[in-house]
């Protein structure tokens, strides 16, 4: 990375990363990293009316530049092995993140200049969010190979239950990880002391195992695993259907809570894909 530059990365689903900053493998004259919006609008007298507001698609695009063919093909390997491809951006302090599809056109080393230059687009297939980390302190979060931290300290509001309070620009989807041993746990978003939103799964969750819910569409799930990642059932079934459960958590200040029954505050990791 270049300290006091904006910096860029890819990483795949397992958290692996190519720094596309390198010497040898640069990413040049980026273009496509902002924000837009396609309005419609229909005439109203002396005015227009809007009629419809949809976000546009995230194209960025740019150039690398590779010291020789070694460098290009290893980062057409690391590309082509990604199942799933994230680009990263830090403008300033913060990672933003944007799940892609890549296209590179291979061209040859320029003589003039020794290297190898390579037009590079990206279709964005989510939008950019920033990686929010949240985590009580006896959680614990395994499996996929894939690490994680926690910006954010926890607080036990009540002895019942795991409380984080969260402060959003947009509004923006979650997953949670709770681990057992727990029965029947619950998630609500307080806002101004009134639940709004919640979601809860009907089961016993045995000590050894954990519930993620992923409310990201790409992603969805309510399903049970091992402690270590493995894939044990789907949920969903098991889901009380008087409680919205695969919700985004909307702007502005909230408290998500997590409960369940008979036991103390539960462990807790939650990982927020911020909007931005």
């Amino acid at each position: 990375m270049i300290k006091g530059a904006r910096n860029f990365k890819l990483v795949n689903e397992y958290g692996q990363e190519f720094d596309i900053t390198r010497p040898g493998a640069f990413f040049h004259s980026p273009e496509g990293l902002g924000w837009g919006q396609n309005v419609t609008t229909e005439s109203l007298g002396f005015s227009f009316a809007v009629t419809d507001i949809k976000q546009t698609q995230p194209r960025p695009s740019g150039e690398m530049i590779f010291n020789n063919y070694i460098d290009y093909e290893n980062f057409l390997t690391f590309i082509q092995r990604a199942k799933r491809l994230y680009l990263a951006y830090m403008p300033l302090n913060s990672w933003y993140y944007l799940e892609v599809i890549a296209t590179i056109n291979k061209s040859e080393i320029r003589a003039e200049q020794n290297k190898l230059i390579c037009p590079l687009n990206f279709k964005g297939i989510s939008r950019w969010y920033e990686e929010l980390h949240y985590i009580t302190s006896s959680g614990e979060s395994t499996g996929n190979g894939k690490k994680y931290a926690y910006t954010y300290s926890y607080i036990y509001g009540q002895s019942d239950r795991s409380i984080f309070n969260l402060n959003l620009n947009l509004s923006s989807y979650f997953k949670l990880e709770i681990m057992g041993e727990i029965i029947n746990p619950e998630w609500r978003i307080i806002q101004n002391g009134v639940t709004i939103l919640s979601g809860k799964i009907n089961t016993t969750i045995s000590s050894t195992h954990k519930i993620v819910i992923n409310t990201n569409p790409t992603d969805a799930e309510i399903g049970e695993y091992t402690k270590g990642g493995v894939y044990v059932q789907n949920l969903y079934n098991q889901s009380d259907f008087t409680t919205q459960r695969l919700f985004a958590i909307p702007a502005g200040n909230v408290t998500f809570a997590v409960l369940g029954q008979g036991i103390t505050a539960p462990k807790v990791f939650m990982e927020v894909l911020k909007r931005v």
